[in-house]
């Protein structure tokens, strides 16, 4: 992005990890409370990541609901002054490269951790916010997986951001490449 014209400049947006309790408040206790009717009578269905979902989500009080969603909405405020010096956010995907296909395990920080629970933890800032977000391929690791680059915009700034991912695979190849051996 620098070799097409772009500054770097060094941002603080709310931690992800805070980021992903708060949303993991609303999503599950919103999936809970939709599915609510048909996960009591067949919930015994479920696979194990929903019924997961459905067991947190139903855990959750509306108060702490309330309390999460009162959150999200100031996080999002200060999430909408970094586009007061920024024109994009450009970050990893995800805090690790794909894991192998089928695999719940990756590594992150030098070490083996259960993919699940970090794969979104970047993404979930994009989700959370309402903020428009792509994703384009942007190499891989010495393994030969694959990472990519988000690009986030604020509400309704789609425009610039998929002229950004435009822009940059057009000056690289990397959404031609396909991961050797795996």
């Amino acid at each position: 992005l620098v070799d097409l014209g772009a500054s770097l400049v060094d941002i603080t947006i709310p931690e992800p990890k805070d980021l992903h309790a708060v949303y993991r408040d609303i999503v599950n206790y919103e999936a809970f409370n939709v599915h609510k009717e048909l996960f009591l009578l067949h919930g015994h269905e479920y696979g194990p990541e929903a019924l997961q979902r459905m067991k947190s989500g139903q855990k959750v009080t509306d108060e702490a609901h309330q309390t999460a969603l009162n959150l999200k909405k100031e996080i999002t405020a200060l999430a909408n002054r970094v586009f007061q010096t920024v024109d994009v956010i450009a970050l990893p995907t995800q805090p690790t490269t794909a894991p192998l296909l089928g695999s719940e395990m990756a590594r992150f920080k030098g070490e083996i951790v259960r993919a699940p629970a970090i794969r979104a933890r970047f993404a979930h800032f994009a989700s959370f916010t309402g903020f428009p977000g792509l994703t384009v391929p942007m190499g891989f690791n010495s393994e030969g997986l694959p990472a990519g680059l988000q690009i986030i915009r604020p509400a309704f700034g789609e425009s610039l951001g998929l002229r950004v991912g435009h822009a940059y695979q057009q000056s690289t190849d990397w959404h031609k490449c396909h991961p050797v051996g795996i």
